[in-house]
């Protein structure tokens, strides 16, 4: 949040009673419905049940219901903080209504919210004209890494690199609002304060970069040096071991899946949405899962599990350990 948007937001928290109005524009949910939280607490009940929601659309086809319930409230009914969201679709008729008793005081306040609005729009200069605008502005670059950082530090993790950041944000498309989301979801599969790249590839394959599907490709061409060539220079450029087991299970999992539907009779693009994967990924997953049975993936789990356990128990050295699992991955599926 902008500096100017946090003063506006603070000199709005610090009035003793809830404004009639206001109008919040701001291009995610997450951020949007903190807000409102934030008002709330500070002027209502914070006991009390949720605000109750309206869309524009039923506010413009029912706008007299809803002036009945915000405006005329009863003498014994407490005030009631209400959002209206979808704010920009109001037409200029409505939009006109809305400011003829925006200023009429009732105890009740309503927060209109909008992801986006043109600031030539009807209620945004009635808005803007009394003060009761709060713009929240898009989180980008170092502000969106921060935010992100907070938010997986509220959720427990203390220890996250700047990678896994950067990891986290590129998987949820630079959304505050699938951020905040996938946090939640880490902070339940994750018995730690740390969170390793480890932890989001096992949850989100997402994570997964092109680069990572070299790997697959040499699988898929049964390819052993390719293969094992590959893992080294992996481990040369810092990635763990661990982590590219994960990698190479994830995918072998996948292509399992993805057989098991098609046995079932199921169409690819119905298989992609059932199993969330981008196509782009589902692509090489699909074109590494036709050279495999589901025999020689089960084989595969196998040998993933040993070198993972002979990793653990440090039995013999990576490489060798890469050699070997490389040459069992790579063997010609003759089923």
């Amino acid at each position: 949040m902008s500096a100017v948007a946090q003063k506006k937001l603070k000199e709005l928290l610090s009035l003793n009673v809830a404004p009639n109005c206001l109008l919040l524009v701001c291009p995610d949910i997450v951020r949007f419905e903190r807000i409102a939280s934030h008002f709330k607490n500070k002027f209502f009940d914070s006991k009390s049940e949720p605000p109750q929601v309206f869309y524009a659309e039923n506010v413009k086809k029912n706008f007299s219901t809803f002036i009945d319930e915000v405006y005329a409230q009863s003498l014994f009914s407490s005030n009631k903080l209400y959002l209206v969201k979808d704010s920009d679709k109001f037409s200029g008729d409505i939009a006109k209504k809305i400011i003829d008793i925006i200023n009429q005081p009732s105890g009740n306040s309503v927060i209109f919210y909008s992801s986006k609005i043109k600031s030539n729009s009807i209620l945004y200069k009635a808005f803007k004209k009394i003060g009761l605008v709060l713009e929240v502005s898009e989180l980008k670059g170092l502000e969106l890494k921060k935010w992100t950082l907070k938010e997986l530090t509220q959720n427990g993790f203390k220890k996250v690199s700047n990678k896994v950041v950067d990891s986290l944000i590129d998987i949820c498309e630079n959304s505050p609002d699938r951020i905040a989301n996938h946090c939640k979801m880490l902070s339940l599969y994750c018995n730690s304060e740390t969170l390793s790249e480890s932890d989001l590839l096992s949850l989100f394959p997402e994570a997964l970069s092109i680069n990572d599907f070299d790997i697959l490709e040499s699988l898929r061409k049964k390819d052993y040096s390719q293969t094992e060539n590959l893992i080294e220079k992996m481990s040369l450029s810092g990635k763990s071991f661990f982590l590219t087991l994960a990698m190479i299970s994830r995918n072998y999992n996948q292509s399992a899946s993805i057989k098991y539907l098609q046995l079932k009779g199921e169409r690819n693009i119905n298989i992609r949405t059932k199993l969330g994967i981008k196509p782009w990924v589902f692509d090489k997953i699909v074109s590494f899962s036709n050279t495999n049975s589901l025999d020689r993936i089960d084989e595969a789990f196998n040998s993933i599990i040993l070198a993972d356990s002979k990793l653990k128990n440090k039995n013999i050295g990576e490489d060798l350990i890469a050699s070997e699992l490389s040459y069992k991955l790579c063997q010609v599926d003759t089923k």
